[in-house]
């Protein structure tokens, strides 16, 4: 019997971070990233994902190289 984690259908800022962390973000890059979302919509991944993708492209390499 193997063990399968389920994720929540939708993510509260908490849950958020921890997602992007678990994709090798620092917990830092995400709270940036996640700073203009508005939490109280019931976001899916989906919707996390699109969210986060322009900080995801130039600034966190920008952050990053610093």
């Amino acid at each position: 019997m193997s063990v399968v984690e389920t994720l929540p259908l939708t993510f509260d800022k908490s849950e958020s971070i921890k997602l992007l962390e678990s994709h090798g973000w620092t917990k830092a890059d995400a709270i940036c990233a996640l700073e203009a979302i508005d939490f109280g919509a019931n976001l899916d991944e989906i919707t996390i994902r699109r969210a986060i993708s322009p900080f995801a492209g130039s600034e966190l390499t920008k952050r990053q190289r610093l």
